[in-house]
C-alpha cells in the first residue's frame, strides 16, 4: 500500500461536512456551530463559562475573515481537547480550517481561503481520482476568487501547502493557549467587570481581504443568530471550588495539548503520515491532470484575485462552503415546487418525519370548480379544534394566526408559513412559495396565490378566517364562518 493510499483510508474516518453552496450558506446553520463551541464550554465548567464570558477575557486574536471556518475550528478545539493524545484526523480537520484562517499574507489569503473547502471535498469522496462532475464544482468555486485556471491552482499550492501549514500549525496552537488562559482568568476571578470585544465582523463574513479582530466576538455574534432561548452569561451560576479545580484543570490540559497539535498539523504536509493534507493536494493534482487529458480546453477564471464575497449581499457564483453543524429542518418543502420526492411512499416526510395523509370526498366541475379534498398534516396543532376534526384542513377552511407581531399561515396542503404581519396597505411577498400577503385594513387580509387565486381573510380574535374566494375568470365565492 502506497503512503497515499494509506493516508486516504486514515481520511476514510473524517467526520462528514456538508457542500453547500455560498450562497446558500445560512446565519443559522453557522450559528448551530457556534452554540458546540458553547456547549462544550458549558459542559467542562458546570455552566460557569460560557462564550459571551469567555470573549470578555480572551479572544484578541486576528484570523481571517471567515466566520464559516471559525466556528468549524472552534469546534475542532472542543472535540481535540476530550483527548490527552490529539487524534491524527481530529488534527487534520482543524488543520484544514485553519488554513482558511490564516491571515498573512494577504496576498494568499484568497487562495487558502479557497483550498479549504476544495480539500474538505477531496477527503470526503474517498477515491484516488476524482469524477469530473467534482473536478468542474472547484473550477467554478476558483472562478469566484482566484485569476487563471484550476492546473495553475494545484500546482501553486505544491509549493505552498508546507508554509500555509506552518502558518496554520502556528495559529492553530495560538488559539488553543489563549483559550486555555481565558478559563484560567475567569476560573481565577481576575476577570474585569467589563471589557469591550474587538469587532466580530459582520454575521456572514466571507472576505479574503477582511480579519476578525475578536474570534470569539464574531463566533458570539453568529451564536446569537442560531435560535431563541439561548442562555445568558448573566444567570450562569456562581463558580464553585470543586468547580475551580476542575476549571483550572481543563486549562492545563489545553495548555498541554497545544504544542502538541502544532506538531501533528506540521507532519500533515508528509504524505504518508495519518490524516496528511500532502495526500489530498496529490489526489487533487493528479485528478486535475486526468480531467484536463479528457478536457483540454482551458478554463479561466475571470473574477479579480481576492474578490469579497458576503453570502448575503454579493453572491459569488458557483462558489461553495463546507459545513460540519446545519440546523435541523423548521419546515416540509414544496412537492409541487422541487418536483423531488419529498415523502415516504407512507407520506412520512423526509425533512421533519410528519405524516400527511389526503382523502377527497367529491368534486363539482364548473366555472368556479370544488374539490373538496381534506388534508391531515401531524403536526398541525394549531387546528386541534377544527370543525373537520383535529388536524384536518382543506382549500376552503384554510386559516391565519396571529403570533407575537407575526404571522402563521396554516395552508391546503396542512404546512405552516410564518409571516411578518404587514402593515395596513403593505404587501410581504414569499419568493419561494410564489404568493402575496396584502394587509387592506387592521381586520382584512388578501392572500394572492399568483394570478390564478386571491383569497380574503377576516380577523375574529386572533385568527384571519378565509371568507371569500375569487378566481382569475373574476368567479368567486363567498364562505360563511360562523363565530
Amino acid at each position: 500500500m502506497t503512503a497515499q493510499n494509506a493516508a486516504t483510508n486514515e481520511n476514510a474516518r473524517a467526520p462528514q461536512v456538508a457542500i453547500t453552496p455560498l450562497a446558500e450558506v445560512q446565519i443559522e446553520d453557522v450559528g448551530r456551530g457556534a452554540v458546540v463551541f458553547d456547549t462544550w464550554l458549558r459542559n467542562t465548567s458546570a455552566s460557569f463559562v460560557t462564550l459571551e464570558r469567555l470573549k470578555g477575557v480572551a479572544g484578541n486574536v486576528a484570523v481571517a475573515g471567515n466566520i464559516i471556518a471559525l466556528v468549524d475550528a472552534l469546534g475542532d478545539i472542543a472535540i481535540l481537547s476530550r483527548n490527552k493524545v490529539p487524534d491524527p484526523i481530529d488534527c487534520a480537520t482543524y488543520g484544514i480550517n485553519l488554513i482558511g484562517l490564516v491571515t498573512s499574507p494577504a496576498s494568499a489569503a484568497a487562495a487558502r481561503m479557497a483550498l479549504r473547502p476544495m480539500l474538505f471535498i477531496v477527503r470526503q469522496e474517498g477515491k484516488q481520482v476524482l469524477g469530473d462532475a467534482l473536478i468542474e464544482l472547484m473550477v467554478g468555486h476558483l472562478n469566484a476568487d482566484i485569476v487563471g485556471s484550476i492546473d495553475d491552482f494545484v500546482g501553486q499550492a505544491a509549493g505552498n501547502l508546507k508554509a500555509a501549514l506552518a502558518d496554520a500549525a502556528t495559529l492553530g496552537e495560538q488559539l488553543i493557549l489563549d483559550i486555555a488562559g481565558g478559563l484560567a482568568t475567569l476560573a481565577a476571578g481576575t476577570a474585569p467587570a467589563s471589557v469591550a470585544a474587538g469587532g466580530g465582523g459582520s454575521l456572514l463574513l466571507h472576505d479574503p481581504q477582511a480579519s476578525i479582530g475578536n474570534y470569539l466576538a464574531g463566533a458570539f455574534n453568529a451564536y446569537k443568530s442560531a435560535g431563541k432561548g439561548m442562555t445568558s452569561a448573566d444567570v450562569s451560576p456562581a463558580l464553585s471550588a470543586a468547580g475551580k479545580t476542575e476549571l483550572l484543570a481543563h486549562s492545563a490540559h489545553l495548555r498541554t495539548l497545544a504544542p502538541l497539535v502544532r506538531g501533528m498539523i506540521l507532519k500533515l504536509g508528509d504524505a504518508g503520515s495519518p490524516g496528511s493534507i500532502e495526500a489530498l493536494r496529490l489526489t487533487l493534482a493528479s485528478s486535475v491532470k486526468q480531467w484536463r487529458q479528457r478536457n483540454p480546453q482551458q478554463v479561466v477564471a475571470n473574477v479579480k484575485a481576492g474578490g469579497t464575497s458576503k453570502a448575503r449581499h454579493q453572491l459569488a457564483e458557483g462558489k461553495v462552503e463546507t459545513q460540519k453543524e446545519q440546523m435541523p429542518a423548521s419546515q416540509a418543502p414544496n412537492q409541487c415546487k422541487n418536483g423531488a420526492p419529498a415523502n415516504t411512499c407512507n407520506s412520512i416526510n423526509f425533512a421533519l418525519g410528519s405524516e400527511t395523509l389526503q382523502h377527497t370526498d367529491f368534486s363539482l366541475p364548473g366555472p368556479f370548480p370544488i374539490t373538496w379534498t381534506r388534508t391531515y398534516h401531524s403536526r398541525l396543532a394549531a387546528l386541534d379544534s377544527a370543525s373537520l376534526g383535529a388536524r384536518w384542513i382543506t382549500a376552503f377552511t384554510t386559516c391565519i394566526d396571529v403570533q407575537d407581531d407575526g404571522l402563521l399561515l396554516h395552508d391546503i396542503d396542512g404546512r405552516s408559513h410564518a409571516y411578518p404581519l404587514p402593515k395596513v396597505g403593505k404587501t410581504h411577498y414569499d419568493a419561494v412559495e410564489y404568493r402575496g400577503l396584502t394587509r387592506t385594513t387592521d381586520t382584512q387580509l388578501i392572500l394572492s396565490r399568483g394570478q390564478e387565486r386571491h383569497e380574503t381573510y377576516e380577523r375574529v380574535g386572533e385568527r384571519f378566517h378565509l371568507v371569500h374566494i375569487v378566481m382569475r375568470n373574476g368567479v368567486g365565492a363567498m364562505l360563511h364562518y360562523e363565530h
